[in-house]
């Protein structure tokens, strides 16, 4: 009788146990879970087994937005943004008022498709209002879509919700500058450098309100700071680094350090591996994932301590060759940063090896030719500099910098035909204030009038405050005849600069009858 019952519970368990396998067999069939073309290619076990399981979890609760969310997160950390989007649309679906799914869908939106990110932002902030790094995000994407009156609003509630928030107060101040309200925008940058003193952003930026204000003096201080490495101060965001903190692979760990270094938390890669890396050439990690390593030397070159880069890069080239490509690659970038740590410390042969080892792995590399052409500007072999710089502009094209480098040899040498070559192909790539100067300087040298007054005008576009751009401009318009044009030029010369002597002396010439 008993082991008829229990035969009979069995059978019904086991039926119960099929229908719950084969309901959810059936919703899987209806579920199209997003998965990035890459996934397959992804060597770390760990991570493709979290990626699965976040998925099986979605199959098994189809309507969760925590399910949705969780694999939208995996995505996200790793670089697949369409797929974790996608995730991020399901979870608000699921869950349309939880605030999280909305605000990672946002993080994840603002820089590529601001319009997206601004109603979905909007979302966000309706449902946490208080939740300051939101807003920061929402006015950032409002000001990519050119509506700075909105995106003002939004970075003075969140100065009010954290007013130790140095990002809040530069960007207000930035959106003052570009809204032509010089006074206003230094309250905030002051605001913002007290609270972190040498973010090198904020000086830059305070560096052109005090040209603007015409005081030339404090300006030229805030240029010097502003070219100091910059002390990073974090976003306070929980949730940013909620995310960045998704899964526990070594794989992951250098996402995350990555992650740091892209934004500029150099001391925080630091403080962090200097603890997990006493002895890098007795850290059992290394041959398993040597790209940490690299990552810490990378942080240190960057950081300005070469003493203690070359040791760590060192060791990740000591590991034994294994023919992966990616190995190849991690190799590569040691070198480079090597060559790049011996140049700060003035080793010219050591960084010259370091360069040439990197150019014999990958002679198609351009950065490797600009790291040598740095290496002998240094030296002031300006011939060879060129030689280097010009093989990086051939590799890579479309680098302006590496035209930037190049074109600034030619202009220390004054050859100018060859400078006035590579000015004209940055401004047909990516125009900036520098190279629509100088050229419109060249064309002001070989008497090129309308093209050199054209040139300076694009380049007070992009600069207004330049003292010597409307210096040219008024020789240009003088030379033409055109007093008046001069004269303003002229004037605003010494709004900038006060003590320019020659500003004053063609006003007085221009003055006469």
């Amino acid at each position: 009788m008993t082991r008829g019952i229990l035969a009979k519970d069995f059978t019904w368990k086991s039926i119960t146990i099929f229908l719950f396998y084969l309901s959810v067999c059936l919703s899987a069939q209806e579920i199209s879970i997003p998965q990035p073309e890459s996934l397959e290619s992804v060597v770390d076990k760990q991570l493709k087994l979290a990626i699965q399981t976040a998925g099986d979890q979605v199959l098994l609760s189809p309507n969760s937005g925590a399910a949705w969310g969780k694999l939208g997160q995996l995505y996200h950390i790793h670089g697949w943004r369409e797929e974790a989007i996608k995730c991020y649309e399901q979870a608000t679906g699921a869950q349309p008022d939880m605030f999280r799914w909305y605000y990672y869908n946002g993080l994840a939106q603002y820089k590529t498709q601001p319009d997206q990110a601004v109603s979905i932002l909007a979302q966000a902030i309706r449902i946490a209002p208080k939740y300051a790094p939101a807003r920061l995000y929402y006015a950032r994407a409002l000001r990519s879509v050119g509506l700075f009156s909105q995106a003002e609003k939004q970075l003075r509630r969140a100065n009010q919700l954290a007013p130790q928030n140095p990002f809040s107060a530069l960007w207000l101040g930035q959106i003052c500058l570009h809204t032509n309200r010089a006074e206003q925008a230094k309250k905030y940058l002051q605001q913002a450098l007290s609270l972190n003193p040498g973010q090198s952003e904020a000086h830059a930026t305070m560096a052109q309100v005090e040209m603007r204000l015409g005081n030339s003096k404090a300006a030229n201080t805030h240029i010097k700071s502003a070219q100091k490495p910059t002390e990073y101060k974090e976003l306070r965001d929980p949730l940013w680094w909620e995310l960045v903190d998704v899964g526990i692979t070594n794989r992951l760990l250098a996402q995350k350090l990555y992650l740091y270094l892209q934004s500029g938390q150099l001391e925080r890669v630091i403080t962090l591996l200097a603890a997990r890396i006493p002895h890098p050439a007795n850290w059992q990690g290394a041959e398993k994932n040597p790209e940490i390593l690299l990552i810490y030397g990378i942080a240190l070159v960057l950081a300005q301590k070469p003493s203690h880069s070359i040791p760590i890069l060192e060791q990740v080239l000591s590991i034994p060759v294994n023919g992966q490509t990616d190995f190849r690659q991690l190799r590569l970038k040691s070198y480079y940063y090597l060559g790049q740590a011996h140049l700060q410390l003035g080793q010219f042969v050591k960084s010259e090896q370091a360069f040439q080892a990197a150019i014999q792995l990958d002679p198609t590399a351009a950065k490797n030719y600009a790291g040598l052409g740095d290496l002998y500007l240094k030296q002031e072999q300006l011939n060879d500099a060129i030689t280097q710089y010009k093989r990086a502009t051939e590799l890579l094209p479309q680098n302006t910098e590496f035209h930037h480098r190049l074109a600034g040899v030619y202009w220390d040498q004054q050859n100018y035909s060859q400078a006035s070559i590579a000015y004209q192909t940055i401004i047909e790539q990516k125009p900036n204030g520098q190279a629509c100067q100088r050229l419109g300087l060249i064309h002001l040298r070989q008497k090129k009038n309308t093209a050199a007054i054209s040139l300076l005008k694009q380049s007070l576009k992009f600069a207004p405050d330049v003292a010597r751009t409307h210096a040219a401009l008024g020789v240009v318009y003088s030379r033409l005849g055109q007093r008046q044009e001069a004269k303003t030029q002229f004037k605003r010369v010494l709004q900038l600069d006060p003590t320019d002597g020659y500003a004053n002396q063609m006003l007085n010439q221009l003055s006469r009858p």
